[in-house]
């Protein structure tokens, strides 16, 4: 991320912030990625920029103009290669992130069933599993869950910024009855209940797992990525499955897997 300094020997308070004086406690800000943007364009900040009021650095990075620092603000930096040709790319993500494939099993009407780990074996702790009756109560055993679930819900609560792109929908085997699978993000807005949250269905009409077969993923591609902010601005997935009821029990309990195809930090 980047970081802004105050280089004067006076206070100075912008975009709301009181910046100390230079090398005094809190004369900068480490801006957060998703308010990149949003430093990148205000006139102020730009303004003491130009200025010299302020220095703009980054991880092992000094800019050696102001122009250079604005337009590494703004995404506008022209890498180069060996030769100092300008390397040319199409913007897929924030610069540095990369590719992940993230994986999260389940047994749809089972407790307990998530599997989300890293390659030691260590749970993420990304994921949740909960099961409701048709009365909306929740099934807090599995032998409610066999005899009234009707509804598996999976959320997935990352705790990095990430980019969304695309998502696949797998199950082990063919399901045999009607079982409704909808994905959509919760988003926290910060307002007071009952608009507190704002929901982003990324399915709807809900998905007949029925005319899925084992070896036929269902794949949804939303064209371009998409930031969702950590899981401490509250924003969380759901992968909400429903079903009838006393269907879903030990002899015929259905394997789901869901992928998450994002972009990340390597370093979060």
């Amino acid at each position: 991320m980047f970081r802004i300094e105050n280089t004067t020997n006076q206070e100075i308070v912008l975009m709301n912030r009181l910046f100390r004086e230079a090398g005094q406690p809190n004369y900068y800000y480490d801006i957060p990625t998703i308010e990149t943007s949003k430093w990148a364009n205000n006139d102020e900040v730009l303004a003491n920029l130009f200025n010299g009021n302020f220095l703009l650095t980054y991880p092992n990075r000094n800019y050696n103009t102001v122009n250079e620092a604005v337009n590494a603000l703004k995404g506008l930096s022209k890498d180069a290669d060996p030769t100092g040709r300008e390397i040319v790319r199409y913007a897929a993500t924030i610069k540095g992130w990369h590719y992940q494939a993230h994986s999260i099993e389940f047994e749809v009407n089972k407790l307990n069933s998530v599997y989300n780990r890293d390659a030691d074996g260590n749970d993420l702790g990304y994921g949740e599993i909960t099961i409701y009756d048709d009365q909306g109560n929740e099934c807090t055993t599995q032998l409610s869950a066999d005899s009234d679930g009707v509804k598996t819900v999976v959320t997935w609560k990352p705790d990095f910024d990430f980019e969304i792109i695309s998502g696949n929908i797998r199950q082990a085997t063919k399901e045999t009855i009607n079982s409704y699978v909808h994905v959509r993000l919760q988003s926290a807005t910060g307002l007071p209940a009952p608009y507190d949250w704002f929901v982003v269905p990324f399915t709807q009409g809900g998905i007949n797992l029925k005319y899925i077969g084992a070896d036929e993923p269902l794949k949804t591609d939303g064209r371009a990525s998409k930031l969702i902010p950590a899981d401490s601005n509250g924003d969380y997935f759901e992968i909400i499955i429903n079903y009838p009821k006393n269907t879903l029990t030990n002899e015929n309990r259905h394997e789901m897997s869901i992928i998450f195809e994002i972009y990340k930090d390597p370093t979060a």
